[in-house]
């Protein structure tokens, strides 16, 4: 502004008339004569409208909005909002994030109750739009996808992962999977890609600095660009790309309000702050010269003038909380060179890198990059830690980049330990609060559960050579260490008087050992062979143990106590027990594992898993911070569990029927499933004559006839959802059960073998079963 010539008044110069945002639509140009001060024009591909200052796309496709209402994805013609609108998909659980790849007709959304992210393609007749060729592109290790963006250049998607705190990329087809970015990030929440300059955009909710953050789209270049308490806002819900102004949009929960900023974080716009129709912001997109957003509150979907936030318009009522939304129109995808043309290169997956011109190559889960940074190649040796619903793998020396995809809620719920099977490439784990013990591929696919109806399992071991897992639990019924076989057959207890509460375990199949902490009064920690036999208190006086670990190469059992801060080792007798380092004086050291050359630990004061190089403890590292509550670490490594070592089980389970038990390096002890004894040849199980047999809702149960026998007799038939009646066949060994819940009926052998489902299509209500053992029928 400048003054005029009576000194009273102000008036716009020359200069100042383009200066003010929302002067035109797109491109103010300043201008002298009978034009005026200025007028406005359009940019490439848009033509100015007749109220000289908007601007309309030329490209004749019709533009749409699609967004979520949790339980359907809408379609609705932008340019005629009479209410009318396709249902492009119905009947979802709980959608959150959506996107579109428009070159190909994709729509892409989450659901988090699913927990997948899935694809399906817009029919051709768009005025009665739906989608066909419905199909999950990923389908493990998510947990809350709350933000997702299409790189339509390259063909690969972006996700962020609310609870796991990380972003993932893949091929649009969910294929070449990876973690970009991880670690720094508390909640992040929306994401937005520019693939022409190779940029991410994301926001965070972070409590203590909540922020919109900016990297590369090959996750590197991360910086801050905004810091939204400047702003008084909070809560950065939504976010999106100006592509023609290169400025990003973003709406604020907390402060009620819509932003924008150039890419760099200059230029900070409010557009619209406290409207009736902006009460509780979610997700937001952008048109023409308008800005779309979703509001909660108010279960609209709204627009308002882009620049001024001026002309606020209802677009949409729903009838329930919509959530994202995105235009999909050509003009929201623009072209660009594509540096991926025959994937960059790259064995895997190419990404686009800084400047949009550059590929990048990333390496899926199980693998990493080659030196000459196209090949990826086998990473099979990580480091596994499990949180109370989280269970990660990630690199040896970035802790923050998963090796394997992550699993949590509701397949992990109050997990306590983990190990692993290198020969099936499984990872088994317990949890207490299922009272299970699961596993699944390395690879993020079959999970299941594997024993079940146990209480509270507490530690995990996998005897590799003899094909065995061991657990400790404990409730105030019974305190046990256990065996089962890893094929989900046989079953039972190997020691059960004199525990406390048993917890960490550790085995030496080599030499038929087993290891455990028995918490207590007195902690300590005790050894055992395989069957439970020659049991002995081999370190005594502990204070607070909480891991263990096997040193195979060294013959060296290594161990926590948080009570003296200290992480410890011994020989396998107890002896030359020492304090092997301190990490801090205000240490407490919990999971521990060893490789070759380093010692991994978890700390539970400090929230972080650190390690050191075995020789020169004194230099620690910290592998991971932000990683409170971890229970129980391993190194997953395919050498540790040499095939070539070798004990008196490996060769067809040691001629033992059912459960094979190393006690030495070349003997072995044959024993059997609850409810069954070994016979005179010491490798044939018979089952006990008679029992009492009973069903109890969501399991099957036996108890032994003589009232002061405590031995368990039937390994509890468990996970089932409302077992009525009960019956049996003693001739063929078989126990038969009706589960009304689900109106069906299944048989398994009474040593927990040949599972079937006999009826499962029952027109009624199945309750009673009656076994005639003659006619067999």
């Amino acid at each position: 502004m400048v003054l005029t010539e009576d000194n009273k008044n102000c008036m716009f110069s020359d200069e100042d008339f383009c200066s003010m945002k929302g002067r035109c639509s797109q491109i103010c140009v300043k201008t002298k004569g009978n034009r005026g001060p200025y007028y406005c024009d359009c940019y490439q591909g848009y033509q100015l409208e007749p109220d000289n200052w908007s601007c309309r796309s030329t490209d004749p496709g019709v533009p749409y909005l699609i967004f979520s209402n949790r339980y359907e994805l809408r379609f609705l013609d932008i340019r005629h909002t009479s209410g009318s609108y396709s249902s492009l998909i119905t009947n979802l659980r709980n959608s959150i994030a959506l996107d579109a790849h428009y070159a190909k007709r994709l729509v892409f959304w989450t659901d988090v109750v699913d927990d997948k992210i899935y694809r399906g393609m817009i029919t051709p007749d768009e005025d009665n739009a739906g989608l066909i060729n419905v199909e999950p592109v990923v389908e493990t290790g998510l947990a809350t996808t709350e933000g997702l963006a299409v790189d339509w250049i390259a063909d690969n998607i972006y996700w962020v992962e609310s609870n796991l705190d990380q972003i993932e990329v893949a091929r649009i087809n969910g294929t070449m999977r990876t973690t970009l970015i991880a670690g720094n990030m508390e909640s992040p929440r929306a994401i937005a890609l520019d693939p022409r300059d190779g940029l991410l955009f994301w926001t965070d909710w972070d409590s203590g600095q909540p922020r919109i953050e900016r990297a590369s789209m090959a996750g590197e270049n991360r910086i801050i660009v905004m810091n939204v308490t400047d702003l008084q806002g909070g809560w950065p819900n939504g976010l999106t790309i100006d592509f023609l102004e290169r400025r990003i949009i973003w709406i604020d929960a907390r402060s009620n309000s819509i932003h924008s900023s150039f890419y760099d974080g200059s230029d900070v716009h409010t557009i619209l702050k406290g409207h009736e129709h902006l009460s509780h912001p979610f997700a937001v997109s952008l048109f023409e010269g308008f800005v779309f957003w979703t509001d909660w509150k108010s279960n609209i979907v709204v627009k308002a003038n882009k620049w001024t936030g001026g002309n606020v318009t209802v677009v949409h009522n729903t009838n329930s909380q919509p959530f994202d939304l995105q235009v999909y129109h050509s003009t929201r995808q623009p072209p660009s060179t594509n540096p991926c043309v025959h994937n960059g290169g790259c064995s895997h997956l190419c990404i686009i890198g800084l400047h949009g011109n550059t590929a990048v190559c990333k390496c899926p889960h199980l693998t990493k990059l080659a030196d000459d940074k196209k090949t990826c190649v086998s990473n099979e040796k990580f480091v596994l830690f499990t949180r109370q619903t989280e269970l990660r793998g990630v690199d040896l020396k970035n802790g923050f980049y998963s090796v394997i995809p992550a699993l949590t809620v509701p397949e992990l719920e109050n997990a306590t330990a983990v190990d692993y099977d290198a020969r099936e490439k499984r990872i088994y784990w317990t949890d207490v609060k299922l009272n299970a013990i699961k596993r699944v591929f390395i690879n993020g696919t079959g999970i299941e559960s594997i024993v079940s109806g146990v209480s509270n399992p507490h530690g995990l071991a996998i005897d590799w050579i003899s094909r065995n897992i061991y657990w400790t639990s404990y409730d105030n019924s019974k305190k046990a260490i256990n065996v089962a076989k890893l094929d989900k057959t046989y079953r039972n207890s190997i020691v059960t008087g004199d525990l406390d509460h048993p917890s960490a375990i550790a085995v030496n199949p080599r030499e038929g050992k087993i290891f455990w902490i028995n918490n207590g009064e007195s902690p300590k920690i005790e050894a055992a062979n395989m069957d439970g036999t020659n049991r002995v208190a081999i370190i005594e006086g502990l204070q607070k143990p909480g891991g263990l670990a096997i040193d195979l190469n060294l013959n060296k059992l290594y161990y926590t106590d948080a009570g003296d801060q200290s992480i410890h080792a011994s020989d396998f007798n107890g002896e030359n027990a020492q304090i092997i380092f301190t990490p801090s004086p205000t240490s407490q050291p919990w999971g521990i594992a060893v490789t070759d050359d380093k010692i991994y630990w978890s700390e539970k004061n400090s929230e972080e898993i650190m390690y050191v190089d075995k020789t020169n403890p004194g230099v620690q590292t910290v592998l991971r911070n932000r990683s409170p509550n971890v229970m129980d670490i391993v190194v997953y490594d395919e050498q540790t569990q040499n095939a070539e070592i070798v004990n008196a089980c490996y060769d067809n389970n040691g001629d033992c029927q059912q459960l094979c038990l190393p006690t030495s390096a070349s003997e072995r002890v044959c024993k059997c499933t609850a409810g069954f004894t070994i016979d005179d040849g010491e490798t044939i199980c018979r089952g006990i004559a008679s029992f009492l047999l009973y069903s109890m809702d969501t399991g099957i149960y036996g108890i032994s006839l003589d009232l002061v026998d405590t031995v368990d007799v039937l390994t509890p038939i468990t996970g089932l959802t409302l077992a009525v009646a009960v019956d049996f066949d003693a001739a063929k060994d078989y126990i038969y059960w009706t589960d009304t819940m689900k109106n069906t009926i299944h048989r398994i052998k009474r040593d927990m073998t040949q599972k079937e489902d006999l009826l499962t299509n029952a027109l009624g209500r199945v309750e009673g079963i009656a076994v005639d053992w003659i006619a067999r029928e």
